[in-house]
């Protein structure tokens, strides 16, 4: 099977420390499903908690600004429809969201570890 790009979907918000994200319909179990999420806030001086069961791929900051991407194979509660919560910790921040499901990765390695110059890996 090729590796597809299924759908997507997004949110912004103002000043807030949890936000919801619905996943896209057509969603299904053994999708990769991504999360972008970037914040109006250092990521040093606030930290992510992602739904159960997403590993986080990398940080990376700029101009007090910080942005990170996490992932996870989609299991019955990933399913279209489904509400995900990102919560942020250290107080409540402007968040921009993006929600990206992909068909036909790998089920147990479907992304390699990205390099960025100032980027962590999580």
């Amino acid at each position: 099977m090729a590796v597809e790009f299924r759908a997507s979907s997004g949110v912004s918000t103002t000043s807030v420390s949890t936000t919801n994200v619905t996943v896209p319909a057509g969603t299904q179990t053994g999708d990769l499903v991504l999360i972008g999420h970037a914040m109006a806030a250092s990521s040093s001086s606030r930290t992510v908690t992602w739904p159960s069961g997403f590993t986080e791929l990398g940080v990376a900051e700029a101009s007090g600004h910080g942005s990170r991407v996490a992932w996870k194979i989609a299991t019955s509660s990933e399913l279209g429809g489904a509400t995900l919560s990102i919560s942020v910790v250290g107080g409540a921040v402007k968040q921009a969201i993006v929600l990206t499901t992909v068909t036909g990765t790998h089920q147990t390695t479907p992304l390699n570890q990205w390099a960025k110059s100032g980027a962590t890996n999580g």
